[in-house]
């Protein structure tokens, strides 16, 4: 019973609205961080494709393409691309 009230109690506050600049707004989606700038050109994209790069590389589709595309490996490490070579 008391594994039920809690689960109940946790569904509640992610439906609890929150007002923000006069509006209602779900309170887990002020919760949610997003990040639409590449780290690396510094580009501010609203393209969907670019968030699955966004979300995995933290840069945007084309620098995916000119410097993690088959290097993921030394991107994962922590390369990234120098101001001359951008």
């Amino acid at each position: 019973m008391k594994e039920l009230a809690d689960k109940e109690v946790q569904k509640k506050e992610k439906a609890e609205k929150v007002e923000k600049d006069g509006f209602l707004i779900s309170k887990k989606l002020l919760i949610k961080k997003s990040n639409r700038t590449c780290s690396t050109c510094e580009t501010y994209s609203f393209n969907v494709k670019d968030d699955v790069y966004m979300n995995k590389y933290d840069c945007c589709f084309k620098c995916f393409v000119q410097y993690v595309e088959d290097r993921e490996e030394r991107w994962e490490s922590g390369w990234r691309p120098n101001q001359g070579e951008k």
